[in-house]
Parts: C-alpha cells; sequence; structure tokens
C-alpha cells in the first residue's frame, strides 16, 4: 500500500530537527551579525575543522595501510614455529609505531607511508 503524505507525520517523523532549525534560525536573527559574516565564520571553521580531520586521518590510514601490506606479505611466505609468532607480533607492531610517529611527525611523512604501502 502506497502511503499518503500529511504533514502530521512528517513534524512527528522530524520533529528534533525542525527544532534545531528553528532555533539556529532564531539565534541568527538575534545575533546581530550579517548574513555574509555568518556565512563567511562557518566556511572558515569547516576549512579549519577539515584540515584537521584530514589531519588525523593521515597517521591512521599510513599505519592501517602497513597492517594489510603486512598481512598480504605474510600469507606469500608462511612460516612457521618462533619465527612465526616473532613475525605476527612485528606484523602488529610496526604499523601501531608507525601510527604513533605520523602523529608526532609532519604529516608527508604520513602520506609517504601511504603511498609506500599501497604502491610497492
Amino acid at each position: 500500500m502506497k502511503k499518503s503524505f500529511s504533514i502530521k507525520t512528517f513534524v512527528q517523523d522530524n520533529l528534533v530537527p525542525i527544532i534545531f532549525i528553528v532555533i539556529g534560525i532564531i539565534g541568527i536573527i538575534y545575533s546581530g551579525f550579517s548574513f555574509t559574516a555568518i556565512a563567511n565564520e562557518m566556511m572558515t571553521r569547516l576549512a579549519r575543522n577539515s584540515f584537521l580531520v584530514i589531519s588525523l586521518l593521515i597517521p591512521i590510514l599510513a599505519g592501517g595501510s602497513q597492517l594489510v601490506m603486512s598481512r598480504v606479505m605474510m600469507k606469500q611466505q608462511p612460516q612457521e614455529g618462533a619465527a612465526a609468532s616473532s613475525t605476527k607480533m612485528m606484523m602488529w607492531m610496526m604499523p601501531l609505531f608507525s601510527v604513533y610517529i605520523a602523529f608526532m611527525m609532519p604529516a608527508a611523512l604520513g602520506v609517504y607511508w601511504i603511498a609506500q604501502s599501497v604502491f610497492s
């Protein structure tokens, strides 16, 4: 059966976003700022926050790509005994250590590690 559109059900289903939008519009009206000033501030914050998110993702992607690469290499060259347990520990510890170093060093190092892992 096809549901008929009703304003009442639409408002009930989307009450929280509607309240958020109404409060935001009231706040913009009473803030005293012009629309261009608010739009400029929003774009500035969006750019700054997206840069922050990217700078936090680079170390995680570097460690993740190294982990995937080490897992692929382990499947190609299986080992047994003590060497296998040591290799397995290194497979997990080195990418974690790389994530730590990539957080402390400039982002170019993390980008380099990502490129090296992907293209090798």
